[in-house]
């Protein structure tokens, strides 16, 4: 816990390699001392040493923890999981080996509220998804990126829990998990909100979609064209409006009928008047009949 030195004395270390922590000193406890005489000393000179983690000074593994201290996590429903996390030793870095892949297995959980721990078995209903896998690398960060995991996402929750957790005991010690906390974003446009599977889903080219948190992915009906994410009418001046997460055409302009069928939207359209024919007025759709279908003066 001291380095002291005779007066005059030096010590010189140089050219040391360890494959694993601490070039010159690895603290095998909990709660390392500090190591700052290793650069402070005048009786000691070190240099051209190397280690994985730690050139001067290193420790045995002590935390999880996630890495750039990052504890929320903005996800879309269906998109790839992303989150990362480190062991970090008593002086705050990165454990690592520069020969192998640390020996550990991740669990990997998502949950409705607060994720069990790793070591119990039981199955709860709280638990959307749950995965395992090893340290991809050999930096010692574990990223969720190769693991291509997605998580369903429950309608009713606006915000769930990511925990990453290290199965079996480190140093003979279990260490908690690092947890996330997963805030929902809304889907994108060009999506729509399945309630079946609870993700966002991309919706056809040849479909529109109004609210794609709240709305289905709509075929495009004869009288427009679409683009998988907006409906634009294919006459100018006419006019459509939404109807439990459909758009239904409601007036065409004047030379036109409106063609609508209440049970099929797919057919709506302005159909021009054929040759020989006219129309002098809008075709308005009024709901509960009457004048709805063409212009009361239509040919």
């Amino acid at each position: 816990r001291a380095w002291r030195a005779l007066p005059g004395a030096r010590v010189t270390a140089e050219r040391n390699r360890a494959t694993e922590g601490g070039g010159l000193v690895f603290y095998s406890c909990v709660g390392a001392p500090n190591a700052s005489w290793l650069s402070q000393s005048q009786a000691l000179v070190a240099r051209d040493n190397a280690a994985c983690y730690g050139a001067g000074a290193a420790g045995q593994a002590e935390r999880l923890e996630a890495v750039d201290g990052a504890a929320q996590v903005a996800y879309r429903p269906g998109d790839l999981l992303r989150a990362s996390m480190r062991l970090s030793d008593s002086f705050g870095q990165t454990v690592c080996s520069s020969k192998e892949l640390l020996a550990y297995i991740v669990t990997i959980q998502v949950c409705m509220s607060a994720c069990p721990s790793a070591a119990d078995r039981a199955v709860s209903s709280d638990v959307v998804t749950k995965a395992y896998a090893g340290f991809p690398d050999l930096t010692g960060v574990f990223s969720l990126g190769p693991a291509a995991l997605t998580a369903p996402w429950p309608a009713a929750n606006s915000t769930m829990q990511l925990a990453l957790e290290i199965q079996e005991a480190v140093e003979s010690r279990k260490l908690p998990a690092v947890v996330f906390t997963l805030n929902r974003l809304r889907c994108e446009a060009g999506q729509s909100f399945s309630r079946a599977l609870l993700k966002c889903e991309e919706c056809e080219r040849s479909q529109y979609v109004l609210d794609p948190d709240q709305d289905l992915c709509q075929d495009c009906p004869a009288g427009a064209s679409c683009d998988g994410s907006n409906l634009t009418g294919l006459v100018a001046g006419a006019a459509w409006t939404p109807r439990a997460g459909v758009l239904r055409l409601a007036r065409c302009p004047a030379g036109y009928v409106l063609v609508r069928d209440e049970a099929a939207p797919i057919f709506d359209q302005c159909v021009a008047c054929p040759a020989g024919t006219y129309s002098g007025e809008e075709a308005v759709y009024r709901e509960g009949g009457g004048w709805g279908l063409v212009s009361k003066n239509a040919a």
